[in-house]
Order: structure tokens, then sequence, then C-alpha cells
């Protein structure tokens, strides 16, 4: 079965339920982040757009536990972190040195890990960059956790894992 939303009218790059399975989030062409809720008739009803990037945003993941925390990551060279009970604050911005092609949080919610040129673990409480693997020489497509948060799959455009 599908329902076919309309969440803005630019090409989508991701989408992500939240962990309590309440709120969407997309990432979208046209620089907007999007958070909304189904209701009991089927129609999305939107809760929060966001324009802070200024490139197209990318990818868009959420917290592991916190369901109203969630991360996007943009052509614009940043991270930016939102919290989607504060509406009117401007969401927490970390710059990157290329363009973001992928996020994801770690089961135990402390860390994201930010793919760009690099690999990049980012501590979630202090909003920076501990570890990174240099990847300037392949191409990063996508990465997931295991549920255990001790291995991180990469998947890389030569094949490799």
């Amino acid at each position: 079965f599908s329902i076919d939303f309309s969440f803005s009218g630019s090409m989508l790059y991701s989408a992500a339920w939240n962990c309590d399975g309440t709120q969407i989030v997309t990432g979208s062409e046209d620089r907007i982040v999007s958070v909304g809720t189904i209701d009991l008739t089927g129609k999305f009803r939107q809760t929060l757009v966001g324009a802070t990037h200024w490139d197209s945003g990318n990818k868009v993941a959420w917290h592991s536990s916190h369901p109203s925390i969630l991360a996007s990551a943009s052509a614009d060279r940043s991270l930016c972190i939102w919290d989607t009970r504060q509406k009117a604050s401007k969401p927490g911005r970390l710059p990157t040195k290329a363009q973001c092609t992928t996020v994801a949080w770690s089961p135990c919610g402390q860390y994201l890990v930010l793919g760009d040129e690099r690999l990049s673990l980012v501590d979630e409480r202090t909003f920076t960059v501990g570890k990174s693997l240099d990847l300037s020489k392949a191409v990063l497509n996508e990465f997931v956790y295991d549920t255990s948060g001790k291995h991180l799959i990469v998947a890389l455009g030569s094949g490799k894992i």
C-alpha cells in the first residue's frame, strides 16, 4: 500500500521516520528540511519547515532515541542538528570540509557519522568532530551501524564495504 504525500515541490533526496514512528523528515533539492505527521485520515500535516541550508539537503537522520532531534547533511558543506520542539530557534550548524553526502546516528545516540570526503565521527554532546578517516579517493555512498553500535558498514562506489 502507498499514500502519495507532497512534502515539497522539489526532488526528495531522503526521508526517515523518527524512533517512535510519530514524525517523518525529508531532505530535498530545494534546501528545505520538512517535518510532519500523518493524521488518522492519512493526511500529511507539516509541523516544521527548515530552510537553513544554502544548497540541497541531501540526507536526514533522526536521533536513535530522542524522537524530536534530527540531523541534516547538505551539499552546502554543513551538518545541522534540529530540535522539532523548538520551532523558532535555528539549528546548530557544524561546517564541513566538503559536500556532505550522508549522515547517521549511532545506536547509543551520542555520535553522528558524517560522510563528505571524510568519514567523520561527531560527538553530539559537544558538536565537535572527533576521529575522521580520509576517503577522498573513494566514493562514499552510504553507511549503517549494526544494532549494537560496535560496527559501521560503509558502502563505497568501488564495490567495497
